[in-house]
């Protein structure tokens, strides 16, 4: 059993009594509270969608004592088990994984004692979630009842990692091992679960197109970021703003890039802030020594840190899946300077709803063109708030989750 279960009910509902809907069972490797950064928003928001229509039952791991008890959203979650999974633990298991042909991920998030309590409990629900490629691991055998939300291609991303590390560095190695048994373990995935989602074309046609493969873009919580208040943002200011955790190596090679590269060539007036929650080791290799640079680090509102500032940039070069960054940007009313893998599955026209830099000279050509014209940052604001909040809000994203698991997951 697991070592903490806490059964809650349906409290605080406004739809259909527990007794007339479906019971679903979401499993994912992170405790999901409190909801921050991306990799948790996503899943969070698929569950606050989803509880509209189902009773839904959380297992989780969970790498920190504290997080065994921490308290989460009872008015998305009828049912919450919890598994203590320490670091130590999972760091062994990826030394006994080098030996195996499965991914390190995989085997750094096993945990027994899940998998059996999953085993003996997913006949009682109608449908049932794995997060992750390394959910469906604890999972384990399914059947078509059962949704894949693989989100990202793991494989895409560490091949986009290795290309840009040095040739002799280590990693370099590792990466390309973990690609080659992610290729593989992916392609499993997509022929075990009767539908797979991932967030962008990308993604899907890196894993291999499939009749089970399905593109769910990321959403955005618009109300969170000022809705359709989103005009008050149009600012006359000179900071750019750059919204990721930085101890995700894609975005600490963004800043970095865009530190070194892009910020010496624009005014000196001009400076760089980055908001997200990250270690205070990554930020200081980021900001030492540079007068032009801030970080904030985790904040309660975006939109307040959002103040003062003109542009948000996207200088993503590796990883994989759809940057909530992007979505943030224009649902802030932000004009938006993004890179070409930024932008990529996005669905956005470069000179409509933003602009897509693909060099050096162009990074600066655009920010100096949003600085200097506020016709134009009017007209990128309108356009990007407009698009995310036509495709991309998370009602929208919700309701087309609905309809696929009523459509491929066997609801009837």
């Amino acid at each position: 059993m697991p070592l903490v279960s806490d059964i809650s009910g349906c409290a605080g509902r406004q739809t259909e009594t527990p007794h007339t809907r479906p019971r679903l069972l979401f499993v994912t490797t992170r405790f999901m509270f409190p909801v921050v950064g991306g990799d948790l928003l996503r899943p969070f928001h698929i569950c606050q969608e989803l509880s509209k229509r189902f009773d839904i039952t959380l297992v989780s791991l969970c790498a920190n004592k504290a997080d065994l008890t921490a308290d989460y959203d009872r008015s998305v979650f009828a049912e919450v088990h919890r598994f203590y999974l320490p670091r130590w633990k999972s760091l062994l298991q990826v030394v006994a994984g080098l030996f195996r042909k499965r991914p390190l991920q995989v085997s750094y998030y096993a945990h027994a004692e899940a998998s059996r309590f999953l085993r003996t409990v997913w006949r009682q629900y109608d449908h049932g979630i794995s997060h992750l490629i390394r959910g469906a691991a604890l999972v384990g055998e399914v059947d078509e009842r059962w949704l894949l939300e693989m989100t990202d291609s793991f494989a895409l991303s560490y091949l986009r990692i290795s290309r840009n590390q040095l040739r002799l560095n280590p990693l370099r190695w590792l990466y390309n091992e973990e690609r080659r048994r992610l290729e593989y373990y992916e392609r499993e995935m997509v022929r075990r679960y009767r539908a797979v989602v991932v967030i962008s074309s990308a993604d899907a046609n890196h894993v291999g197109r499939s009749q089970h493969l399905h593109v769910v873009p990321n959403g955005v919580d618009l109300m969170r970021l000022g809705a359709d208040d989103h005009l008050k943002l149009e600012s006359r200011g000179r900071t750019i703003l750059f919204i990721g955790k930085m101890d995700y190596s894609p975005n600490f090679e963004a800043c970095r890039y865009f530190i070194r590269e892009i910020l010496p060539a624009l005014p000196k007036e001009i400076t760089f802030k980055i908001v997200g929650k990250s270690s205070d080791r990554a930020l200081r290799r980021l900001t030492r020594g540079n007068p032009r640079v801030s970080a904030t680090g985790y904040v309660e509102s975006i939109a307040s840190a959002a103040e003062g500032v003109f542009c948000g940039v996207a200088p993503i070069r590796s990883g994989a899946g759809l940057p909530n960054k992007v979505l943030e940007y224009m649902a802030l009313g932000l004009p938006t300077v993004a890179s070409e893998m930024a932008n990529m599955g996005m669905g956005t026209v470069h000179g409509h709803h933003l602009l897509v830099a693909t060099s050096r000279s162009e990074w600066v050509q655009y920010v100096m063109q949003l600085y200097r014209e506020p016709m134009l940052r009017h007209k990128y604001s309108a356009n990007g708030w407009r698009y995310v909040s036509r495709h991309h809000s998370w009602g929208v994203i919700g309701q087309r989750y609905t309809d696929l698991i009523k459509r491929e997951v066997n609801c009837g």
